[in-house]
């Protein structure tokens, strides 16, 4: 198909080139312009108009994926401007022939804002306060810029602000802006909704979005999570001002909450939460200090009478975990001077194969025989458990992106989707199965999914290869162990709220089966198989060891366990389940 746009040029549109789906549009590549993509709206009368579009152009480029040239249907024709603008009759009707618009393109290396709340990314990835003070700085300049052009974001979210490893931000679906144009829909995200201010849109709802996702930033908590016994919802906590830093006898707070010291911050965060003041909160927090690489203490280990649990991992001075994956006998911990590769293969032991040190930057992989490592662009594998030395027929080109399904590594690549089989390393030489694909097309955060044709796909590992399946839910993200895994969904709700739910989900007889069971994040979780179909799913939850049936995904069984947080990393594995956090792994089996 082709589409016309407003300076005259022909483009095409191919469903192969879809990139990603949204509830009002999708998004697709084209291939005249590379550096551009098009946003195609799903219903005609939900597209942009003209004056809409020309109200976003004083947006700055560098924060801004604003609208650039609107698109026609080739019957729709290209209404003809004059002395005096668009030309009579075009001013109240010009959403008609307009099927969208293209946009600047943003490089696979921009993830959601909404990425870095969780404390072991940060972790994983050293975004320290500094890095998260630098974002914060660019998002207010972005915001304050928009409001010095008379223009309303209104859901200034984690998902709609995108950010890159150089701390650069870019806001996204612009078009729902409020303008001189059009007045905002008001249909947010719940979590940054100002409920205390009846949910309007203004500036001063900007303001208290700006501040939840500072307050995200730096706490690794939602100022309103945690569980309260009578308000139980966000909304009312926030209406009767009961924020996590409030002493209240009834307000459970998230353990990985880490309390702001800094005191112009904090009583910012109390102006606004606790006095419902509305301003532009600073970012100018020179006094705040990077995080000290000081030894974190150790919470007690105590077993219960249900649950025996083990550390076996002795930290030195100042050393941190940053990264951890076990999967069947096997498993490694990466910390900031070591990586250390275990043997899992026997009940209630976990036995170090070996240890070699770490810069903090490399990310590992594992197979069930192997140990691999990604240094620079180089694929590098662990011999004789000594030394690194190099794949000769593997490197990661500049725009590689990659996640490991057991011991199959996806890689994506602009024109291929690769599979490296980890095991299968003979001479310095892996095993690679390669499939020309439209990399853009495929979505890899804590999953890996594929937009194309109008569908989405997700992958599992079926033994020698990853089969694809179709989803038949709208799916912002995934997390994924085997067949097993989570959704996240963006869900509509009456009087315009929207909020991301997170639900369990299996894959048999290549089909998604979605459970209606939640779970509050994409969290990482263990998954231990009964039988070919089902098994058992094991989640972390403050203080508790959740043991989940994966017929239903219902809790059948709460382990107490003090070691544990919302945000622990869990894995199912022979020896028994093993936790990781950042201060500490440890073994974990019933008595």
């Amino acid at each position: 198909m082709k589409l016309l746009l407003e300076n005259g040029q022909q483009v095409t549109i191919k469903d192969e080139n879809e990139i990603a789906r949204g509830g009002e549009g999708r998004i697709l590549s084209i291939p005249e312009l590379p550096d551009k993509v098009i946003k195609l709206f799903l219903l005609p009368d939900k597209t942009i108009t003209r004056l809409q579009k020309d109200a976003l152009n004083v947006l700055d480029q560098h924060f801004f994926v604003r609208p650039d040239q609107l698109a026609y249907a080739p019957s729709g024709g290209i209404p003809t401007p004059n002395a005096g603008g668009w030309a009579a009759g075009n001013a109240n009707t010009n959403k008609q022939g307009i099927v969208g618009y293209t946009m600047q393109w943003l490089p696979q290396n921009f993830i959601p804002l909404a990425t870095i709340f969780n404390k072991p990314y940060c972790t994983k990835y050293r975004l320290n306060n500094a890095f998260r003070l630098k974002v914060l700085e660019n998002i207010k300049t972005a915001m304050l810029h928009a409001h010095a052009q008379n223009i309303v974001i209104g859901d200034l979210s984690g998902l709609n602000t995108m950010l890159n490893p150089d701390g650069d931000v870019k806001f996204i679906d612009v078009d729902s802006y409020q303008t001189s144009a059009q007045v905002h829909s008001h249909c947010l995200l719940d979590d940054i909704r100002d409920y205390l201010y009846q949910g309007r849109v203004s500036m001063n709802s900007d303001f208290f979005a700006f501040s939840v996702l500072a307050f995200n930033m730096l706490t690794f908590t939602h100022p309103f999570k945690g569980v309260h016994k009578t308000y139980q919802s966000l909304a009312e906590r926030m209406i009767h001002k009961i924020p996590v830093f409030k002493p209240d006898p009834q307000l459970i707070v998230p353990k990985v909450y880490e309390p702001i010291t800094e005191p112009v911050l904090m009583k910012q965060f109390e102006d606004y939460y606790l006095e419902g003041q509305r301003y532009c909160l600073s970012t100018d927090l020179s006094k705040l200090p990077d995080a000290v690489q000081t030894p974190t203490p150790q919470p007690p280990i105590t077993s219960t009478q249900e649950l025996s649990v083990k550390s076996f991992l002795d930290l030195a001075k100042n050393e941190e975990i940053i990264d951890a994956q076990f999967v069947g006998n096997t498993g490694f911990i990466s910390t900031t001077s070591r990586h250390l590769w275990y043997n899992t293969a026997h009940n209630g032991s976990v036995m170090i194969k070996a240890s070699v040190p770490s810069n903090g930057q490399e990310y590992c992989f594992l197979g069930q025989e192997n140990f691999l490592k990604k240094h620079n662009d180089k694929l590098l594998i662990l011999e004789s458990g000594q030394n690194f030395v190099e794949i000769e027929n593997f490197s990661f080109k500049p725009e590689s992106r990659f996640l490991p399904y057991g011991s199959i590594m996806a890689v994506v690549e602009d024109n291929f989707l690769k599979f490296l089989k980890l095991d299968q390393v003979i001479q310095k030489q892996i095993a690679i199965t390669q499939t020309p694909v439209h990399g853009k097309g495929f979505r890899l955060r804590e999953g890996l999914m594929q937009n194309v044709g109008g569908k989405q796909y997700i992958f599992y590992n079926s033994g020698q290869n990853l089969t694809t399946v179709p989803l038949t839910e709208l799916t912002h993200d995934l997390k994924q162990v085997a067949n097993h895994g989570i959704l996240a969904i963006r869900e509509n709700l009456p009087n315009q709220e929207v909020r991301l739910k997170h639900l369990f989900f299996s894959i048999q007889d290549l089909k998604v089966h979605i459970s209606k069971e939640s779970t509050s994040s994409l969290k990482t979780f263990g998954y231990r198989a009964n039988d070919a179909r089902h098994g058992l799913i094991f989640e972390a939850i403050d203080d508790a060891l959740h043991i989940r049936r994966t017929q239903d995904f219902a809790v059948i069984q709460s382990l107490k366990c003090e070691v544990l947080t919302e945000q622990s990393l869990i894995f199912s594995t022979p020896a028994g389940i093993i936790a990781v956090n950042a201060e500490g792994a440890y073994l974990l089996n019933k008595k």
